[in-house]
């Protein structure tokens, strides 16, 4: 196997998604990407006030220091203001009230960017679009990991690609959700079977793995309540290779 997510992968190109139109949830973009600012900022605001354990860090008389703790709790009351408005704009979005919001490690932000970022299932005809506008898919040239080459720009979703791999993923592992079961059991396979060239080479690959299938799961039922039919994955329907059956949680059996 040449890619750690290859048991998941569309072997063949797929057509990118269909463009972004004017919608409801630009306020929810919005609001999102907001928090994320502020949550940032409050962060290294922080930073700056802190002494590291060898005592290095900003050299800062009392007043630079109360000016930066008030600084840190003007802008944690503005994250907290910010995460008000994303929950109040989430209220009544169907895949939010009906699946995300049961999803345990997938908090209100992350349903935020989930929605405001792919918008509705009908721009995506198969998880392959999905996980392509999010970075996910495969080089079919190399079979690995699609990476942006220097000098050009990525077609995909940065923001929700980072939001993904670097937030969702290791919310799900955790909060202990019933997601990680799947992260465990890829994780093993590839140990068992000496994959890889280290054990974060394995990690990151089972990350993955599972993001993947959080995400194809979201696509299915996202088609589902948008009435919009549900296609096999290309592994399934072409070369045979079956993720699972649902579970009573939502989650695919492997």
């Amino acid at each position: 196997m040449t890619d750690e997510t290859t048991e998941i992968e569309e072997i063949e190109e797929q057509p990118e998604p269909k463009p972004r139109r004017p919608h409801k949830y630009e306020n929810l973009r919005h609001a999102v990407r907001y928090f994320y600012d502020l949550q940032k900022l409050r962060i290294q605001t922080g930073n700056r006030n802190a002494k590291r354990e060898d005592g290095s860090g900003a050299a800062l008389d009392e007043a630079d220091k109360a000016f930066l703790t008030t600084s840190a709790e003007g802008l944690n009351k503005l994250e907290k203001d910010a995460l008000k408005e994303v929950k109040r704009l989430l209220k009544g979005i169907p895949i939010y009230e009906e699946w995300l919001s049961e999803q345990r490690g997938c908090g209100p932000t992350m349903s935020g960017v989930i929605v405001a970022e792919l918008e509705t299932a009908a721009r995506y005809d198969t998880v392959s679009n999905l996980w392509s506008y999010c970075g996910l898919a495969v080089d079919t040239a190399t079979g690995k990991a699609r990476r942006r080459k220097k000098g050009e720009k990525a077609n995909w979703n940065s923001f929700a690609k980072t939001k993904f791999l670097g937030v969702l993923a290791p919310c799900l592992l955790k909060s202990n959700s019933p997601w990680k079961r799947l992260y465990d059991d890829y994780k093993h396979r590839k140990t068992s079977a000496g994959w890889g060239t280290s054990d974060g080479h394995r990690h990151n690959a089972a990350m993955r793995y599972m993001t993947k299938l959080f995400l194809q799961e979201l696509w299915i039922k996202w088609r589902e309540l948008e009435g919009l039919p549900v296609t096999p994955p290309y592994s399934e329907a072409k070369l045979g290779i079956k993720h699972g059956e649902h579970s009573a949680t939502g989650v695919l059996q492997p």
